[in-house]
């Protein structure tokens, strides 16, 4: 069976849960879609590799030129940053520079571009790195450099860039590809990145949690776990997997 037919939207994923458990009954498909969310929410936030893809495109603005900015607040539910391009428009075809993805750490001594950048340090106040001075450099020079960005890194929901786009780089864009976290599926339509590429990993490990948290039936819970298990390392590393398997589920008394 190729990927393609594998990709269920909800209405697929609540009958199959049904199947699989042989139940049906007044109000299930109700008790099945708040599973499947919760399972999504699991799924996304304990695998690293479980994301909806997203691009995203910031054009640089005059205002930002004059403001020196050089952070660009990113959409709600990012959860990565994949790939980063800054792409110059002024001509007739576009020019795609990439950004260098680094940890803001990684700043600390960094070697980029034969350019030796000094110490940073943490603003608390604004929760942003301050770029020290190139060795090389002064320190007037160093803080009022500008051109187009070479290196990103994120803290919070902001990207940051380096060096800060100056008037050459203004109406030009930054284009970041992003991991998302996997969006909740609302209606029987809905898709994402876990139904169109781990639907049976997600129609059974919602079985194992309708077993558990609805039926109260811890065996054949943990059967059907089981079985999710041997699914989720297909695509999860075996401590991701035990986070999944061995959540602790505190039912009602």
């Amino acid at each position: 069976m190729s990927r393609s037919e594998l990709n269920y939207d909800r209405s697929n994923v609540v009958t199959k849960v049904k199947s699989m458990c042989g139940r049906n009954f007044t109000g299930i498909d109700d008790v099945i879609k708040d599973l499947i969310n919760v399972s999504i929410e699991l799924f996304g936030n304990m695998v690293s590799s479980v994301y909806d893809e997203f691009v995203y495109t910031h054009t640089i603005t005059s205002g930002e030129v004059t403001a020196k900015t050089d952070e660009y607040n990113l959409p709600n539910r990012t959860k990565c940053i994949l790939d980063a391009y800054y792409i110059d428009v002024s001509g007739s075809d576009d020019v795609y520079y990439p950004i260098h993805l680094r940890s803001p750490i990684d700043f600390d001594s960094a070697v980029s571009h034969g350019t030796t950048y000094g110490r940073p340090s943490f603003d608390y106040g604004s929760d942003t790195l301050k770029f020290g001075p190139g060795y090389m450099s002064s320190r007037s020079t160093r803080a009022d450099y500008q051109g187009i960005p070479q290196s990103g890194y994120r803290v919070n929901n902001a990207f940051h860039v380096y060096p800060t786009p100056g008037s050459s780089e203004q109406d030009n864009k930054i284009r970041l590809m992003l991991g998302m976290y996997p969006a909740e599926l609302q209606s029987d339509g809905d898709r994402n990145s876990i139904t169109k590429n781990y639907p049976q990993a997600l129609i059974t490990y919602t079985a194992a949690l309708f077993w558990l948290l609805h039926m109260n039936d811890s065996q054949r819970g943990q059967q059907t776990l089981g079985l999710a298990t041997m699914l989720l390392q297909s695509f999860a590393t075996q401590d991701e997997v035990n986070k999944l398997v061995n959540i602790t589920i505190k039912l009602p008394n």
